[in-house]
């Protein structure tokens, strides 16, 4: 029998990957998850118009700089109560970070969904309120892009 916290989420939880809005409760909700896993990644679009095309990061590079906002987004209860009630203990998402010269995010897009669309979103919108010191080459601020992954074990 499910629980109302478990229906509430399988029918908030929804797939992200390919443009994907079929809820994940119908009958496939495992094969439709597993599928959303085994996709491949999304192409990114192009840096949108800037002085200069944004220099690559190594994600290490950049942490040092955040000058505001926490790398712990945890799922809300609907996704968690979905993660139960799918038996699935671990999530990973990757996404793009790119900020400008002052160290505003201007692009942050989904390169490995979680899967569950009610977490990308919050991930997405957390990452936007993110800030971070310049990051210099050579005595000048540069446009930045770098990889960020999640991961969120659910015990």
């Amino acid at each position: 029998m499910r629980t109302a916290a478990a229906a509430a989420a399988a029918a908030l939880a929804v797939a992200a990957c390919g443009g994907s809005s079929t809820p994940l409760n119908g009958p496939n909700t495992s094969s439709q998850f597993s599928a959303c896993l085994a996709a491949p990644a999304a192409k990114p679009d192009g840096w949108p118009q800037a002085k200069r095309p944004p220099k690559v990061v190594a994600p290490r590079l950049l942490e040092g700089h955040r000058t505001t906002g926490s790398v712990a987004i945890y799922p809300g209860d609907n996704v968690k109560a979905f993660l139960k009630q799918q038996q699935i203990g671990r999530v990973v998402a990757m996404f793009e970070l790119c900020i400008d010269e002052t160290g505003t995010p201007r692009k942050i897009e989904i390169l490995k969904s979680s899967c569950m669309k009610e977490y990308d979103d919050l991930i997405t919108t957390t990452m936007s309120a993110w800030r971070y010191s310049p990051y210099q080459v050579d005595g000048e601020a540069v446009p930045i892009c770098t990889a960020v992954n999640f991961i969120y074990n659910q015990n």
